[in-house]
């Protein structure tokens, strides 16, 4: 139908608009998943704008108005965002200010949320916990665990008496399969999946990485004017959604005896041997527009479709063999939920997909191949690359401590450390006497910045000559940041 195709494009890029519009004039720093920001605030780098009420508002209507759109876009990053910036509006107040006065306690509080929010999107309390662990926190603090898993109890709690953990959950699976072994063309195939969909990840990391960094190049904030800018990122939205919708009206229009969308059928029992060719189509186009959707400056989150993409890779796999004369213990709908689980687990490295996986599905006889391919796709991908949220924290610039160099964990502390007396150094109270005699000691032409007197809290520096060899690492002295 010539006209519903059309009414149903202009909606996808009508709710399309309003998700651009909502995110660039609400709060423009809401664009993102929200994992990466996390990591950024929970390492200790606080950025007031992201725990805003604004961005609160930005990032639920950006999310809605993104997933109205049709774009194959998740929940999780956008949940996670929102959740924290709700704890620390709440630490805002009278009763809870002495917990916003201390930075330990703030920061616990905010991994709590994370771990809320992560519950929320997943379905799941143990694996919402150990997943905002992963991805939110480079060093976790012990005794916060029951905190965050009395978190994530509560808010699982809260969408049972709602109604809604089916419908927020990751995936539903509600069968009740016994216990047993497979076979050894089966785990032979497990391994296969594991290695192809670590490899697939790892492909999807990089083009995310260019697609990221082709979208900072069009939106270069040095090279066009603001209304330019606003511009360009209307046009990339409406061109993106534009693409997603036009395939996703002909995914429901061609396969017109499946009454859902195709996705919604992965994990279910049922045989789909008929659509075979078209589920083969169906893998490229859904890997393809998940990776153009997660990359637009909206609030949109990328585990649940790229969980999606990979069911889909599993369904076909498990069409396949279970179409041949062998033996099979294992479902096309056990295969759908492996590769779902090996894929994600290549694109983020989550080892806590296996929890999530498991605690979802509740059934035994995936345990033994649920650890199979999730530890093979993960090995796979970090041989190749960084995972995507890290990914995306390096193309955004976000500021980020970075992890110790595996050489250097060996070194001990004693050797990177000089006596005092031995140091050479400009402090702001330092006279100009000091610096002459300090011009005179070296002969270096190494020129480090350090700030004067007047310059305290940052901006320009006068620049002294000091011992490259010293101070090489040298840079200039910033005010103390104000975390309120």
């Amino acid at each position: 139908d010539y006209y519903a195709w059309i009414y149903y494009c202009l909606w996808c890029q009508l709710m399309a608009l309003l998700a651009c519009v909502s995110t660039r004039w609400i709060c423009k720093e809401s664009a993102g998943g929200g994992l990466p920001e996390m990591k950024t605030i929970l390492s200790g780098v606080v950025k007031p704008v992201l725990l805003s009420k604004r961005l609160i508002v930005a990032k639920i209507a950006g999310l809605i108005f993104s997933l109205l759109a049709g774009l194959s876009v998740g929940k999780e990053g956008p949940f996670v965002h929102v959740s924290s910036a709700i704890a620390d509006q709440f630490m805002r107040l009278s009763l809870f200010k002495h917990l916003r006065t201390q930075d330990a306690k703030r920061l616990e509080v905010l991994a709590c949320a994370c771990a809320s929010g992560v519950s929320g999107s997943f379905g799941t309390a143990f694996g919402g916990v150990l997943f905002s662990i992963e991805f939110t926190a480079s060093a976790y603090s012990v005794r916060t665990l029951p905190k965050a898993f009395l978190t994530s109890a509560v808010a699982m709690i809260v969408f049972f008496l709602l109604g809604v953990s089916d419908q927020l959950s990751l995936f539903n699976a509600n069968r009740n399969v016994s216990q047993w072994l497979p076979y050894a063309h089966e785990m032979a195939s497990f391994v296969l999946i594991g290695f192809v969909c670590g490899l697939l990840g790892v492909l999807f990391v990089y083009i995310v990485e260019y697609l990221t960094n082709f979208r900072n190049w069009l939106l270069d904030k040095r090279r066009h004017s603001q209304d330019e800018l606003d511009l360009r990122r209307v046009l990339l939205v409406a061109a993106v959604t534009l693409v997603v919708s036009v395939m996703m009206y002909f995914e429901m229009a061609s396969i017109p005896e499946v009454p859902r969308v195709l996705i919604d059928y992965m994990f279910e029992q049922d045989s789909l041997q008929a659509l075979l060719p078209k589920l083969m189509l169906y893998f490229p186009y859904k890997f393809a527009v998940t990776a153009l959707s997660v990359t637009l400056p909206l609030p949109v989150g990328l585990f649940t479709p790229v969980f999606m993409t990979g069911s889909v890779l599993g369904r076909i796999i498990g069409e396949t063999l279970c179409s041949g004369p062998q033996s099979m213990n294992y479902s096309p709908s056990d295969y759908s939920i492996l590769a779902a689980a090996a894929f994600s687990t290549g694109v983020t490295r989550a080892i806590s997909t296996a929890v999530i996986v498991y605690e979802l599905s509740g059934e035994p006889h995936l345990r033994l191949p649920l650890s199979i391919v999730i530890l093979i796709a993960y090995f796979v991908g970090n041989r190749f690359s960084k995972n995507i949220y890290d990914v995306l924290i390096d193309t955004s610039g976000t500021p980020y401590m970075q992890e110790i160099p595996p050489h250097m964990l060996a070194v001990p502390v004693a050797e990177g450390m000089l006596p005092v007396d031995e140091l050479h150094v400009l402090a702001l109270n330092s006279t100009y006497q000091d610096a002459r005699l300090l011009l005179e000691a070296t002969s270096l032409s190494k020129r480090p910045p350090v700030p004067s007197d007047a310059q305290r809290g940052g901006g320009a520096v006068e620049l002294v000559a000091l011992p490259q060899q010293r101070f090489a690492s040298y840079g200039s002295v910033q005010g103390k940041r104000d975390l309120e």
